[in-house]
Formats: C-alpha cells, sequence, structure tokens
C-alpha cells in the first residue's frame, strides 16, 4: 500500500476495527471516506505525499 493511503487509513482506525472490520483492500474500498481519498489521491503523482490528521473520532477512540 501506498505510503499516503497506509497513513490516511491509520489516522482513521483503530488497530482493532482494522482487524476486525477492514482487513482487506476490498473492505477498505467499501468504507465512503476511503473510496473518496482513494479516487482522489489516485489523480496525484506517484511521489505525492502529504501528512494526515486524525479524525475527531479517532481520537476519541484513542482517549478510551
Amino acid at each position: 500500500m501506498h505510503r499516503v493511503c497506509h497513513d490516511k487509513v491509520h489516522s482513521m482506525f483503530t488497530e482493532k476495527q482494522l482487524q476486525h472490520e477492514f482487513s482487506s483492500a476490498e473492505a477498505l474500498l467499501q468504507h465512503e471516506e476511503i473510496a473518496r481519498f482513494v479516487a482522489w489521491v489516485g489523480k496525484k503523482d506517484a511521489t505525492f505525499m502529504t501528512k494526515h490528521r486524525d479524525t475527531a473520532a479517532r481520537r476519541r477512540k484513542r482517549k478510551r
């Protein structure tokens, strides 16, 4: 997985969510925000790099 996509996935989901709900690329692509992100980043140059912020929901889960 491209580093930008990997970072996006980890900024949105906990390890537990990835293990149980999104353990495959197909499952990740079913998530609306990931699908939009993949469509957007697919238009970028292969060397494109950016940083992602955690979503509010992810930050709340991390505090637990």
